[in-house]
């Protein structure tokens, strides 16, 4: 029989490692995109535009597929 101070613990480790992983991907996108903006030959760069809202796309796409599973909890 688990204790509730044990489940308790294992809540709060999994609560840890969730925001940790949120945490990377967001420190991820925002690295990048910082970056970017502070590229002048990409900034100036009208094929850039393609190439941002082709991945633009995807990303957002991903990021419904996250969420969508993520919805079920």
């Amino acid at each position: 029989m688990i204790k509730l101070k044990d489940m308790l613990k294992e809540s709060t480790d999994v609560f840890d490692y969730n925001e940790m992983v949120i945490e990377e991907m967001q420190d991820e996108v925002n690295g990048y995109t910082k970056s970017w903006l502070k590229n002048d030959r990409i900034m100036e760069e009208s094929y850039a535009y393609k190439v941002l809202k082709k991945y633009d796309k995807l990303l957002a796409v991903l990021m419904k597929k996250c969420d969508k599973e993520l919805q079920r909890f």
